[in-house]
C-alpha cells in the first residue's frame, strides 16, 4: 500500500500555517518534516524554466534556510529541532536535497524517508508549500505521473476572499506603504487558474478545496472525509474573524497578526471590489457559486 502525499498547494495569507498546526499538531495526520513550507516543486520550475536570478532569489531567501528551520515563532515539533527530524537525517541526505541539481526523484526520496521517520504516529506525508499552487500545467503534468507511482497523492487548497487575501498580502509585502502598494501592483493570481492546473496533472477527484472562513466556523467535515480523518481540535485562526489591525495574538502566528497594519475603509473596498471582480466572477463560473461568507456574497 502507497503512502499518502497530502499536497496543501496554496493559497498564502489564508490561514495554511493554522491549518497546518490544525492536521499536524492537534491531529496527528500529516507531518513535513523539516519545515511546513520548503517550496521545493517550485524551485523545480524555475530550475527547468531557466530563471536562474529567481531561482537564486527562491533558494537563498526560501529554501536554502529551511534545512535548519527555527523555534521561536512555530511550534518545536516542527522545526529541524522535532523528535521526527532530529537525529534521523544523515548529514549526507541533507545536503543531498538541498543541492543542485533538484529532480523530482530527490522531491520523492525525501518524502518517503519523512514518511518512513513519522508513519508511526502520522497517516500522511505533507507539503505545505504555498509557492506550489503557482506551478505552471506543464511540469505538473510531467511530475504527477511519477508522484503517482509513489503516494496516493491528495491535493489541497485554501482559499480566502480574494480581497482580504490580497489587502493581507501587501500590506505584509510593503508594511511602510501598504495602500500605495495595494492599489499599485494590482491583482496576481486567480484561484481558477491554480485549480485548473493542478485538475488537470491530478483528477478532480483527487483535489479538495477548503474555504477559509468556512471551515474556521466549524465546516470540517467535507475535509475531515477527504482525507479519511477525523478532525477534532481546530487550532485558532487570526484571520477569523477578521479583526484587521485589531486581530489577536495567536501563539506562532506571528505572520497572521503582524500582516495587516491597516484597515481596509470604504473607499478603499470601492476599488478594491473593482480590482478583484474578475477573481470573483471566475470563481462562481467555474465552480458554479461563491462561498457565502465572500464579499461578493454579504
Amino acid at each position: 500500500m502507497k503512502p499518502t502525499l497530502f499536497l496543501n498547494v496554496g493559497t498564502g495569507w489564508s490561514g495554511t500555517t493554522p491549518l497546518y498546526y490544525t492536521l499536524g499538531w492537534k491531529n496527528k495526520y500529516c507531518h513535513s518534516g523539516h519545515r511546513k513550507e520548503k517550496g521545493y516543486l517550485w524551485l523545480l520550475q524555475l530550475q527547468e524554466q531557466k530563471r536562474v536570478v529567481e531561482r537564486v532569489k527562491f533558494y537563498k531567501k526560501f529554501f536554502g534556510p529551511s534545512r535548519k528551520s527555527t523555534t521561536n515563532r512555530k511550534p518545536r515539533i516542527f522545526t529541524h529541532e522535532s523528535q521526527y527530524v532530529k537525529g534521523l537525517w544523515t548529514d549526507e541526505e541533507i545536503k543531498k536535497f538541498w543541492s543542485a541539481p533538484f529532480t523530482i526523484k530527490k522531491y520523492i526520496d525525501y518524502n518517503l524517508k519523512n514518511w518512513d521517520n513519522i508513519k508511526h504516529d502520522y497517516k500522511a506525508t505533507a507539503d505545505f508549500s504555498n509557492p506550489n499552487g503557482f506551478c505552471c500545467s506543464g511540469l505538473l503534468e510531467e511530475i504527477a505521473p511519477e508522484l503517482k507511482k509513489h503516494f496516493d497523492v491528495k491535493v489541497h487548497f485554501v482559499f480566502r476572499d480574494p480581497i482580504a487575501r490580497l489587502w493581507s498580502m501587501r500590506q505584509k509585502q510593503k508594511p511602510d506603504d501598504p495602500l500605495s502598494h495595494f492599489l499599485r501592483s494590482g491583482v496576481d493570481f486567480d484561484y481558477v487558474d491554480m485549480y485548473g492546473n493542478w485538475e488537470v496533472a491530478f483528477g478532480r477527484d483527487n483535489i479538495h478545496i477548503t474555504i477559509m472562513e468556512d471551515f474556521w466556523n466549524g465546516h470540517t467535515k467535507p475535509l475531515s472525509d477527504f482525507i479519511g480523518f477525523p478532525i477534532g481540535k481546530v487550532y485558532p485562526n487570526a484571520y477569523v474573524p477578521d479583526m484587521g489591525s485589531k486581530a489577536p495574538h495567536i501563539e506562532y502566528l506571528n505572520d497572521q497578526w503582524e500582516s495587516d497594519v491597516m484597515d481596509m475603509t470604504p473607499e478603499i473596498m470601492v476599488e478594491a471590489k473593482r480590482m478583484m471582480e474578475p477573481v470573483y466572477m471566475n470563481f462562481k463560473n467555474y465552480f458554479g457559486k461563491l462561498p457565502s461568507r465572500w464579499v461578493f456574497n454579504s
